[in-house]
């Protein structure tokens, strides 16, 4: 006697074959399921299950079952196909095993497709004024073509772009289609890239720029590399830094320099010219030839832009600031001229009657009249004389102004092209 014990049941495998669209090296296809049924009343032992291939690492299996499958349970396989790079195209196969199952495996295969890219061999920007910023500048397309052709020619994919190099901030990244996208075979991407080289320490050195762009793909000889380079133009002052063109100044006096702006690697341009100064108590003047207004100078690889900067000091004030009186109301006349009107009045009577005696009284009377007359006229003269002394105020007197202090300053002459990249060159004045 003894207790029955049902076999194990015949697990159940579906579909009975994988086949999967052909694939691109490099990628990998959108995985496909195999379900694992136990129609059976007891657990089964699934803890065997494997993917097998001739090609090692094409088909990846995602297996999320547990070692036993319970009665009457079922469990999902998932297989995804992904060719390796480097490797020659044409059909791929496998055998996913489930032992226990009737039948015991399931047929997995696929067409492994390759992609061609063709790249430039170089690409060069040109020139462009050191400075400059990305923003303002215009990308320039770099191609890449994806030349496969043929049954298996594959999608080119990109998975990231870099650039490195020397000067590999000169060489900045923008809009990337070919990493947005697959391209199809025949078909073409770009990579949007902006040449904005920066500022050499020394102006005018190091023109040339150069870096490397390099792609992540999925063609056969990847990463694949461009080389990139371009041309850093430039405008620079010849006057030396904190030199002064003429010998210290004093008070007064002005200070000349004869400035030249030359062109560096190919610049051509206008340059506008502006001076900042910190001398007190003087004026910064630019001068060019021919006179432009507000000051600027052409610049060219055959001829540079002269000027002449000219600081113009104050001497110490000498003569007194006469200030006019400001203007008031009519003000009464002061009391010495209404006196002098009565004693001119009272002469004017004195002659009137003296004339008039004159006429019938001997010589001697008449002498003696004259000479009392005259002598009363010449003390109403000095009455008058000694009554209008003083009567009006000194002009007011304004203390001299203050020249230059002496000292060594900076002067600060700053060019500007087009473009707003500017230079500065900064000569020293002494005033002493």
């Amino acid at each position: 006697s003894g207790t029955a014990t049902a076999p194990p049941a015949t697990l159940q495998l579906s579909p009975a074959s994988l086949s999967f669209a052909p694939q691109s090296e490099g990628l990998t296809s959108a995985p496909q399921s195999v379900t694992i049924t136990n129609p059976g009343s007891t657990a089964a032992d699934i803890s065997g299950i494997k993917l097998s291939s001739a090609n090692a690492g094409v088909f990846v299996l995602g297996n999320s079952c547990a070692a036993s499958l319970g009665a009457a349970a079922t469990c999902q396989l998932n297989v995804s196909f992904s060719p390796v790079v480097n490797t020659a195209p044409g059909s791929r196969s496998a055998t996913l095993s489930v032992p226990g199952a009737n039948p015991s495996s399931v047929a997995v295969s696929g067409t492994a497709t390759q992609a061609a890219i063709s790249v430039p061999t170089s690409f060069d920007f040109g020139s462009q004024l050191a400075g400059t910023a990305a923003s303002s500048l215009t990308p320039q397309p770099v191609t890449v073509s994806n030349t496969s052709t043929g049954p298996l020619a594959g999608a080119l994919a990109i998975t990231a772009a870099s650039v490195s190099g020397a000067n590999a901030a000169d060489f900045v990244l923008g809009t990337d289609a070919c990493i947005s996208a697959n391209t199809p075979p025949n078909g073409t991407c770009t990579i949007q890239v902006t040449f904005a080289p920066v500022q050499a320490a020394s102006c005018g050195s190091g023109s040339a720029r150069s870096a490397t762009l390099t792609l992540q793909d999925n063609a056969p000889g990847g990463p694949h590399t461009i080389p990139l380079s371009g041309t850093a133009a430039d405008f620079c002052f010849t006057s030396s830094t904190g030199q002064p063109v003429t010998a210290p100044v004093h008070p007064g006096q002005t200070a000349t320099y004869t400035v030249q702006l030359d062109s560096s690697a190919g610049f051509a341009g206008s340059i506008a010219l502006a001076c900042t100064d910190p001398v007190p108590l003087s004026t910064c003047t630019i001068t060019t030839n021919p006179v432009t207004t507000p000051p600027s100078v052409q610049v060219s690889p055959s001829a540079a832009g002269q000027f002449t900067v000219s600081v113009t000091t104050t001497a110490a004030g000498a003569a007194p600031f006469v200030s006019r009186p400001p203007r008031g109301p009519a003000r009464p006349l002061p009391q010495p001229v209404w006196t002098t009107l009565l004693e001119m009045l009272a002469l004017l009577t004195v002659w009137i009657a003296t004339r008039r005696a004159a006429r019938t009284a001997p010589p001697a009377a008449r002498w003696a009249r004259v000479a009392s007359a005259s002598a009363l006229v010449l003390t109403l003269m000095i009455g008058m004389v000694a009554c209008g002394g003083g009567a009006s105020d000194p002009p007011a007197v304004q203390p001299g102004t203050p020249g230059t202090p002496v000292g060594t300053y900076t002067v600060t002459v700053k060019g500007t092209a087009a473009n707003g990249v500017s230079r500065t060159v900064s000569p020293g004045l002494t005033v002493q």
